[in-house]
This record gives structure tokens, sequence and C-alpha cells, in this order.
């Protein structure tokens, strides 16, 4: 399996987890959809700037069998498009959304998140999960608390891409301007894991 499928794949598990096990609501199935239109179109960008398998036909034709009747293929351009707009570390440095300014939130006491801007590695996490916060903040108005959202999807965002990018390039990886913010996020996950597990 190319490694933008794959990365499609376990993105999806990431958002389903989330929603279900860390934000305990089931999302309509029209969030369901966007968030897969979302995910294709980050792993298309992974395929595109790292990965080079050509890998495009392939999850393409993933999103298509999960939207069913549902599967734009201009919808999936259009967020590619869009997300690789948003990888601006300008952007996010002067906030303006939810998960924006809560990176510069946390920026002032845990500067290592800033790091994730420093390439394009953590500027495709960070604009991956401001779409998928956006999504699920959108539907939970009433219900989930923003910032946690933000928090918790940037994090599990991160975690997935970390594993996947560690498979791509192995150790060389982590002599990327962004390799100690993902050192970070592994290491507040398992914390977060083993607070849970107690």
């Amino acid at each position: 399996m190319k490694k933008s499928l794959s990365l499609y794949e376990d993105l999806k598990e990431a958002f389903d987890y989330l929603c279900l096990s860390w934000f305990k609501y089931h999302p309509t199935p029209s969030t369901v959809d966007d968030a897969r239109v979302i995910l294709a179109a980050s792993a298309f960008l992974f395929d595109n700037l790292f990965a080079k398998e050509n890998a495009g036909r392939e999850v393409t034709a993933a999103a298509a069998k999960d939207l069913g009747n549902s599967f734009r293929p201009r919808a999936l351009s259009e967020m590619a498009t869009k997300i690789r707009l948003e990888m601006s570390a300008d952007d996010f440095n002067h906030g303006g959304t939810t998960l924006r300014d809560y990176v510069r939130w946390v920026a002032e006491e845990h500067p290592v998140i800033l790091d994730a801007l420093k390439d394009n590695y953590g500027l495709l996490v960070m604009a991956t999960a401001e779409e998928i916060s956006a999504l699920i903040n959108h539907e939970n108005k009433d219900h989930l608390v923003p910032l946690e959202v933000a928090e918790l999807t940037m994090l599990s965002m991160a975690q997935v891409f970390f594993l996947v990018y560690k498979e791509c390039f192995g150790t060389a990886f982590l002599r990327n301007p962004s390799a100690s913010f993902f050192l970070d996020v592994e290491s507040e996950m398992e914390r977060i894991n083993k607070e849970i597990t107690d």
C-alpha cells in the first residue's frame, strides 16, 4: 500500500477516535463526509510534497469509495488547494482561528509548538488539524470547548503524521526543523494515555 493511502486510512481512524472516544459524540453523515474530503486532500498533499509515489489516483479512489454518491472530485482538489494555502507560518503567527489562537496561547509557556511552523512537515499537520477542528467545533458549538477540540485534534493528527513521516524517512526525519515539535507531541500523547489508563 502506498504511504499516502495508508496515511488516509490512519487519519480516518484518528478522526473517528477523536469524535467517539475523546469528544463522546457521533458526527452526522455530512460531517463524516466533509472530514473524509479534508483527510484525503491532506493525504494527497503528503504524497505530492513528500512521499512522491504518484498516489493521487489511489487516494481519490479510496475517498470516492468512502463517500459514495456524495463524492465530488472537484471538492477534493479544492480542499487540497485550501490546505496548501493555509500552510503559512505567517498566517499561524497572526492567529484569528481557534487552532491558530491556541498555538499562540500555548507558545507563551511552551514555545516548542512553534517548531511545527518551521517546515512543511509541521505546517501540513497544522493546516489539516485546523480544518478538522473547525469542522468538529462547528457541529458542537454548545457542547465542546473549542480550544480543547483544537488541542486534541492537533495532537491526534500530529501523532499520525509523525508515525508516517518516520516510516517514510527513518531517523533522517529527526533532522528537520519541526522534529522537536513531533517529539514533544509524542511525549504529550504518552502522558495523556497514561493518565487515561491510570
